[in-house]
Protein backbone atom coordinates (compact mmCIF):
# COMPACT_ATOMS: atom_id res chain seq x y z
CA UNK A 1 0.00 0.00 0.00
CA UNK A 2 0.95 3.64 -0.87
CA UNK A 3 0.18 6.41 0.98
CA UNK A 4 -0.24 10.00 -0.75
CA UNK A 5 -0.35 12.88 0.94
CA UNK A 6 -0.31 16.38 0.10
CA UNK A 7 -0.59 20.20 1.82
CA UNK A 8 -0.73 23.10 0.13
CA UNK A 9 1.81 25.96 1.46
CA UNK A 10 1.28 29.48 0.54
CA UNK A 11 0.06 28.58 -3.07
CA UNK A 12 2.16 25.89 -3.90
CA UNK A 13 1.12 22.24 -3.21
CA UNK A 14 3.69 19.60 -2.53
CA UNK A 15 3.27 15.77 -1.89
CA UNK A 16 4.89 12.60 -1.11
CA UNK A 17 4.46 9.08 -1.63
CA UNK A 18 5.28 6.86 0.70
CA UNK A 19 5.06 2.84 2.03
CA UNK A 20 4.11 1.18 5.39
CA UNK A 21 7.84 0.68 6.15
CA UNK A 22 8.06 4.52 5.33
CA UNK A 23 9.90 4.55 2.49
CA UNK A 24 9.07 7.17 -0.09
CA UNK A 25 8.26 6.15 -4.01
CA UNK A 26 8.00 9.96 -4.77
CA UNK A 27 8.03 13.55 -3.98
CA UNK A 28 6.77 16.41 -6.05
CA UNK A 29 5.40 19.79 -5.98
CA UNK A 30 3.22 22.43 -7.93
CA UNK A 31 2.70 25.86 -8.38
CA UNK A 32 -0.34 24.82 -10.69
CA UNK A 33 -2.42 23.07 -8.34
CA UNK A 34 -3.37 19.52 -6.49
CA UNK A 35 -4.24 18.00 -9.57
CA UNK A 36 -1.34 18.53 -10.92
CA UNK A 37 0.72 17.58 -8.49
CA UNK A 38 -1.05 14.51 -8.23
CA UNK A 39 -0.70 13.64 -11.54
CA UNK A 40 3.10 13.66 -11.10
CA UNK A 41 3.35 11.64 -7.93
CA UNK A 42 0.94 9.40 -10.02
CA UNK A 43 3.30 8.97 -13.08
CA UNK A 44 6.19 8.00 -10.77
CA UNK A 45 4.69 4.87 -9.45
CA UNK A 46 4.32 1.51 -10.62
CA UNK A 47 1.12 0.44 -12.55
CA UNK A 48 0.56 -2.37 -10.15
CA UNK A 49 0.62 -0.23 -6.70
CA UNK A 50 -2.67 0.03 -4.61
CA UNK A 51 -2.53 3.44 -3.00
CA UNK A 52 -4.69 5.49 -0.53
CA UNK A 53 -4.69 9.23 0.65
CA UNK A 54 -6.25 8.29 4.02
CA UNK A 55 -3.18 9.34 6.00
CA UNK A 56 -3.22 8.87 9.88
CA UNK A 57 -1.11 8.94 12.78
CA UNK A 58 2.12 7.68 12.65
CA UNK A 59 2.29 7.88 8.65
CA UNK A 60 0.62 11.65 9.12
CA UNK A 61 3.59 12.60 11.25
CA UNK A 62 6.20 11.38 8.92
CA UNK A 63 4.09 12.65 5.83
CA UNK A 64 4.05 15.91 7.56
CA UNK A 65 7.77 16.12 8.18
CA UNK A 66 8.70 15.28 4.56
CA UNK A 67 6.46 18.31 3.40
CA UNK A 68 8.24 20.49 6.03
CA UNK A 69 11.26 19.60 3.99
CA UNK A 70 10.33 20.17 0.81
CA UNK A 71 8.96 23.13 1.59
CA UNK A 72 12.31 24.67 2.90
CA UNK A 73 14.39 22.92 -0.13
CA UNK A 74 11.62 24.73 -2.14
CA UNK A 75 12.40 28.27 -0.63
CA UNK A 76 16.11 27.95 -0.27
CA UNK A 77 17.15 26.97 2.73
CA UNK A 78 19.35 23.77 3.82
CA UNK A 79 17.78 21.23 5.52
CA UNK A 80 19.38 18.02 6.72
CA UNK A 81 17.54 14.97 4.16
CA UNK A 82 17.76 11.80 5.47
CA UNK A 83 14.88 9.86 4.14
CA UNK A 84 14.25 6.46 3.33
CA UNK A 85 14.03 6.71 -0.65
CA UNK A 86 13.27 3.90 -3.05
CA UNK A 87 15.98 3.80 -5.23
CA UNK A 88 16.22 -0.15 -5.67
CA UNK A 89 13.16 0.44 -8.32
CA UNK A 90 14.91 2.65 -10.67
CA UNK A 91 17.45 1.58 -12.97
CA UNK A 92 20.79 0.71 -11.85
CA UNK A 93 22.29 3.96 -13.76
CA UNK A 94 19.52 6.32 -12.82
CA UNK A 95 20.56 4.99 -9.27
CA UNK A 96 23.89 6.11 -9.66
CA UNK A 97 23.24 9.13 -11.42
CA UNK A 98 20.34 9.89 -8.31
CA UNK A 99 23.12 9.58 -6.20
CA UNK A 100 25.80 11.94 -7.11
CA UNK A 101 23.56 14.41 -7.60
CA UNK A 102 22.89 13.81 -3.83
CA UNK A 103 26.30 14.84 -3.18
CA UNK A 104 25.96 18.12 -4.90
CA UNK A 105 25.52 21.24 -2.02
CA UNK A 106 22.77 23.71 -2.16
CA UNK A 107 24.32 26.85 -3.76
CA UNK A 108 26.08 24.97 -6.48
CA UNK A 109 25.15 23.45 -9.47
CA UNK A 110 27.38 20.72 -11.78
CA UNK A 111 26.65 19.27 -15.22
CA UNK A 112 25.13 16.53 -17.25
CA UNK A 113 28.27 16.33 -18.63
CA UNK A 114 30.30 16.24 -15.21
CA UNK A 115 28.29 13.39 -14.07
CA UNK A 116 28.60 10.99 -16.82
CA UNK A 117 32.34 11.84 -16.52
CA UNK A 118 32.19 10.62 -12.18
CA UNK A 119 30.06 7.97 -13.51
CA UNK A 120 33.60 6.98 -16.29
CA UNK A 121 31.19 7.07 -19.17
CA UNK A 122 31.95 10.75 -21.09
CA UNK A 123 29.61 10.00 -24.00
CA UNK A 124 26.42 9.42 -21.75
CA UNK A 125 25.16 13.04 -21.38
CA UNK A 126 21.90 12.24 -23.12
CA UNK A 127 21.50 9.10 -21.04
CA UNK A 128 22.17 11.46 -17.76
CA UNK A 129 19.95 13.58 -19.17
CA UNK A 130 17.25 11.37 -19.00
CA UNK A 131 18.02 10.05 -15.55
CA UNK A 132 17.79 13.17 -14.21
CA UNK A 133 14.67 14.05 -16.23
CA UNK A 134 13.04 10.81 -14.48
CA UNK A 135 14.24 11.67 -10.73
CA UNK A 136 11.12 10.70 -8.90
CA UNK A 137 12.23 12.54 -6.13
CA UNK A 138 11.60 16.61 -6.91
CA UNK A 139 13.48 18.54 -4.54
CA UNK A 140 14.80 15.71 -2.18
CA UNK A 141 17.52 14.71 -4.97
CA UNK A 142 18.24 17.91 -6.08
CA UNK A 143 17.95 17.60 -10.15
CA UNK A 144 17.15 21.46 -9.86
CA UNK A 145 20.93 21.96 -9.74
CA UNK A 146 21.87 19.69 -13.15
CA UNK A 147 22.48 22.50 -15.61
CA UNK A 148 23.99 22.61 -19.15
CA UNK A 149 28.29 22.19 -19.75
CA UNK A 150 27.44 25.97 -21.84
CA UNK A 151 25.94 27.51 -18.45
CA UNK A 152 22.46 27.52 -19.74
CA UNK A 153 19.93 26.32 -17.04
CA UNK A 154 18.61 23.24 -19.00
CA UNK A 155 15.44 21.63 -18.96
CA UNK A 156 12.64 20.60 -15.82
CA UNK A 157 9.60 18.92 -15.29
CA UNK A 158 8.23 22.16 -14.34
CA UNK A 159 9.57 24.23 -16.37
CA UNK A 160 12.77 26.50 -16.25
CA UNK A 161 11.86 29.42 -14.39
CA UNK A 162 10.74 26.87 -11.87
CA UNK A 163 14.40 25.64 -11.50
CA UNK A 164 16.34 28.60 -11.75
CA UNK A 165 14.11 30.66 -9.05
CA UNK A 166 15.07 27.62 -6.66
CA UNK A 167 18.51 27.98 -7.36
CA UNK A 168 18.52 31.51 -7.35
CA UNK A 169 16.89 31.14 -3.53
CA UNK A 170 19.29 28.00 -2.96
CA UNK A 171 22.26 30.07 -3.98
CA UNK A 172 20.86 33.24 -1.27
CA UNK A 173 20.32 30.84 1.67
CA UNK A 174 23.70 28.94 1.25
CA UNK A 175 25.32 32.84 0.96
CA UNK A 176 23.66 33.89 4.27
CA UNK A 177 24.70 31.07 5.67
CA UNK A 178 28.27 31.05 4.56
CA UNK A 179 28.16 35.12 6.20
CA UNK A 180 26.84 33.83 9.45
CA UNK A 181 29.83 31.69 9.59
CA UNK A 182 32.05 34.14 9.19
CA UNK A 183 30.85 36.37 11.89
Amino acid sequence: MIFIYSENRKGTWFGVAFDEKLKIWASAFSVKGKRSLLSLILSCLPFNVTFTTDVGGKQLEFARNVINVLGASYNGKCVKKDFNLALANLPKFTQSVLKIILKVPPGYVTTYSNIAKVLGKKRSIRAVANSVASNPFLLLIPCHRVIRSNGKIGGYMLGEEIKQSILRKELEGSRRKRLKLAH
